[in-house]
């Protein structure tokens, strides 16, 4: 299952579950994809948030965009709901989002070591000081995931590929930075899986994730991990993307969605996960029959009735027989083939 950016197709859509939270937000991506067909990839839009000052039109939207090979990128503005659009920054966004208190002040993360920043509704848009003079993400990258904090006016984190994961804390809607901790949440591939998300009724409440999920409850000083790749299905697959609370989140209702390799993952509490015991412990599967798996390949025997082949993106070589997809091989399953004279003999490939 492929969620190279966050969930479905690079962030162009948040699937079915996100109907619950966001879907403005992914109508407006669709109405931003549609307008942005030559642009390959859309890692994140910002609809300008609701019940706040009245002065900035509803209709303000914000993309990040780049381009297939990750090279170059840019910023855009749409002032009409996503009828038009215009690019107002080269600097290339992986994650954008408006400050939920004030519209006047966006944050869009980079991956240079640096965050841009706005105080016009982004219209314009200046850099940061280097966070990161020499960022150790692959490729030297430093790729920064943006989230606000609902219950505290102008305070931001900030998840960065460098150091395999290091969260940062800006107090002024993104101007400036400071380097919280490291809890290496993001391995070697946090250009690939990078995910925060900020309680809203709690700004000392984060959960970062990358290769696993981690918590802080003391505002991004400390971390425990609550998620482990290597109990799945018990705990959440590999490779996270994206983290998502629906809009009654309270203490009443702690509820996570978490988006990653293997679909969607929930937690009915995510403020009582804990590292004790076996980790990952308190998430259940929430796919509910989503196929979206990618495969890379597919083979099948000449002749009707027999076995179907096929590699999938992190989720292994697959087979099906009987009417079913079963397991064959883990992983990333990649090139594969059936023996034309017997599907006794398979092959496939790992990535």
């Amino acid at each position: 299952m492929s969620f190279a950016a966050p969930w479905a197709l690079l962030g162009l859509a948040l699937v079915p579950l996100v109907a619950l939270a966001f879907a403005a937000r992914e109508r407006s991506r669709r109405r931003v994809a549609e307008r942005f067909a030559s642009a390959p990839l859309l890692p994140a839009i910002a609809p300008r948030p609701p019940r706040t000052r009245r002065w900035l039109p509803l209709g303000v939207l914000l993309a990040a965009l780049t381009n297939n090979n990750l090279s170059t990128g840019a910023i855009y503005r749409s002032a009409d709901g996503g009828a038009n659009w215009v690019r107002v920054s080269s600097f290339k966004a992986l994650d954008i989002a408006f400050d939920p208190g004030n519209p006047a002040n966006a944050v869009a993360g980079l991956d240079d070591g640096t965050i841009a920043f706005s105080r016009d509704a982004g219209l314009t848009w200046v850099k940061t000081a280097p966070l990161i003079a020499a960022p150790s993400g692959r490729q030297s990258t430093a790729r920064a995931e943006i989230a606000f904090a609902r219950s505290q006016p102008g305070l931001a984190y900030a998840s960065v590929d460098n150091e395999k994961g290091e969260v940062w804390r800006s107090d002024d809607s993104g101007a400036t930075w400071v380097k919280l901790s490291t809890p290496a949440h993001l391995g070697a591939q946090g250009d690939y899986d990078n995910a925060i998300w900020v309680d809203p009724t709690d700004a000392a409440h984060l959960v970062v994730a990358g290769l696993d999920a981690y918590q802080s409850r003391d505002g991004g000083l400390t971390f425990t991990q609550v998620s482990d790749w290597r109990n799945t299905p018990s705990s959440p697959h590999a490779d996270h993307h994206a983290l998502v609370s629906p809009p009654d989140y309270s203490a009443a209702n702690p509820v996570l969605f978490n988006g990653n390799d293997g679909g969607i993952y929930k937690t009915a509490n995510i403020r009582e996960m804990t590292s004790s015991g076996t980790v990952g412990i308190g998430w259940v599967n929430a796919n509910n029959g989503l196929a979206v798996t990618q495969f890379y390949s597919g083979a099948g025997r000449t002749a009707a009735g027999g076995k179907v082949i096929g590699g999938t993106q992190d989720n292994g070589s697959l087979v099906m027989d009987s009417g079913g997809w079963r397991p064959f091989r883990g992983g990333d399953g990649g090139f594969s083939a059936v023996d034309p004279a017997s599907d006794l003999t398979i092959y496939v490939f790992y990535v």
